[in-house]
């Protein structure tokens, strides 16, 4: 199992904040990402292995809602059609357990030379697909 962690950056809460902290302490991010930082948005990070409750320990002292949460992790040569195949992998699993992939992260090299991913899936909300 591997544990990504992820935060919305509105208010109060802060980006630039929240990474300070993280950085203050010596949590090094392996892969990190998010969408509509400013705009109440989330963002979302990986660490080393084991190091997961350390950094949700570190944003909730500061007030930042940190959750872990459950993802699937690969580690891709620099091919083409690595990043095709862990998804279409994710996909079929998903649709026989009724869920959707949400994002994907995706981290710097490895010093063995592979390119680390997290893929993130959520269950499907009932208006999942509709125009607002």
């Amino acid at each position: 199992m591997h544990i990504q962690i992820r935060f919305t950056t509105a208010k109060p809460p802060d980006l630039e904040g929240a990474l300070r902290v993280l950085a203050d302490n010596n949590v090094n991010l392996l892969a990190a990402g998010g969408a509509n930082l400013e705009g109440g948005g989330e963002f979302a990070f990986a660490v080393e292995h084991g190091e997961e409750d350390h950094a949700v320990e570190l944003l909730r002292e500061t007030n930042v809602e940190a959750r872990p949460v459950e993802v699937r992790h690969f580690e891709l040569s620099d091919r083409p059609g690595q990043l095709y195949s862990a998804i279409a992998e994710v996909a079929r699993e998903n649709t026989e357990s009724g869920r959707v992939i949400k994002d994907v992260l995706v981290g710097t090299p490895t010093s063995e030379g592979t390119i680390p991913i997290q893929i993130y899936s959520r269950e499907v909300e009932p208006d999942y697909g509709r125009e607002a």
